[in-house]
């Protein structure tokens, strides 16, 4: 018997989970959708461009190998976007950004928001295959803001860039959108501003700040919520509040939500909504080129011979900034 499209697709999903990462099906095929089979094709919608793109690059391969024993030899599988997804403003992926630069505009939500790093852009994110789908992710996210990957859930360990790429979507979309109120702030400040707010009777005039004049939202560090009932509990509605406007979230931890204990659950389930990346170890000539990127930044390029770029990006594999402190130090 002939299996449909549905049929055949929700198969190959099932051996594809024993090859393919949790995260990486739950992000990239799941939200897909068995269109048709034409000849020996299975269509495959996604939901935009870019998930077409990323699937094709990343995937096609080995599903259209997983599909042939369900389909038969010579079986291929293709992504397209989705007809009903068609009228969705589609990504121009790692544009140049205008000529003229916008500075970022920081929301006066908090009085105690940080302030952003200048240097911390797009254009000094040095990309490789341990950062490219978070990198890929924020580049979207800053073309159009609420509207795709929202919110946008960066994780891992310290000192691999989360920070960084955060903040770049900041620059980028107060270059593309110069009006656009921009709040930084780490959990921990959140978390005593509330406790602040909650001692001096405040609460009404926090949600107001937080709620009405913010258009991005980057938070750092959420996994310090764990265990903070109170705040947990105003995060959830700040949350609610600045989705629903469609405002842009982007957060980042040093876990995945799943994982961060003391969470509670239905946070786990929103900060899981839009994207969630992985910001991986760069290996030895990923950490070459950001030192390299280091080294041209602070204009050293002829103070700091190549065999000491070597050494330290050798010498150094848990944390880039560690790397290019480093570098620094030898000057």
């Amino acid at each position: 018997m002939q299996l449909t499209a549905k049929e055949a697709w929700k198969r190959i999903l099932e051996n594809a989970r024993q090859q393919i990462p949790d995260h990486a099906i739950r992000t990239w095929l799941e939200p897909t959708e068995a269109v048709a089979l034409d000849g020996n094709r299975l269509i495959i919608g996604a939901p935009d461009q870019f998930a077409v793109e990323w699937n094709e690059t990343k995937h096609a391969a080995l599903l259209s190998a997983l599909a042939e024993p369900v389909l038969g030899d010579g079986t291929s599988v293709v992504f397209r976007v989705h007809e009903d997804q068609q009228q969705r403003p589609q990504m121009d992926f790692f544009v140049a950004p205008p000529a003229t630069a916008g500075i970022p505009r920081q929301s006066t939500a908090s009085s105690g928001a940080k302030p952003l790093n200048e240097r911390y852009t797009f254009d000094s994110f040095v990309i490789g295959k341990s950062n490219e789908l978070p990198a890929a992710a924020a580049h979207a996210v800053s073309e159009a803001p609420g509207r795709i990957y929202n919110p946008l859930f960066i994780y891992g360990a310290t000192g691999l860039g989360k920070t960084h790429l955060m903040q770049a979507i900041a620059h980028d979309v107060c270059q593309r959108f110069p009006t656009t109120r921009v709040l930084y702030v780490g959990a921990e400040q959140f978390i005593n501003e509330v406790i602040e707010s909650i001692h001096n009777r405040r609460m009404p005039e926090f949600r107001r700040r937080y709620r009405n004049d913010v258009d991005l939202f980057l938070v750092d560090d959420v996994h310090f919520l764990e265990g903070k009932e109170a705040t947990q509990e105003e995060f959830f509605h700040t949350f609610n509040a600045l989705y629903e406007d469609t405002k842009q979230i982007v957060l980042t931890s040093d876990r995945p939500p799943k994982e961060i204990p003391g969470l509670e659950s239905r946070l786990i389930s929103r900060f899981e909504w839009g994207m969630v990346a992985d910001v991986g170890h760069p290996d030895l000539e990923h950490r070459i080129a950001i030192l390299q990127k280091k080294q041209e930044q602070d204009h050293l390029e002829l103070t700091i011979p190549d065999d000491v770029i070597r050494f330290i990006a050798a010498s150094v594999r848990s944390n880039v900034q560690i790397g290019r402190a480093s570098c620094r130090e030898r000057v």
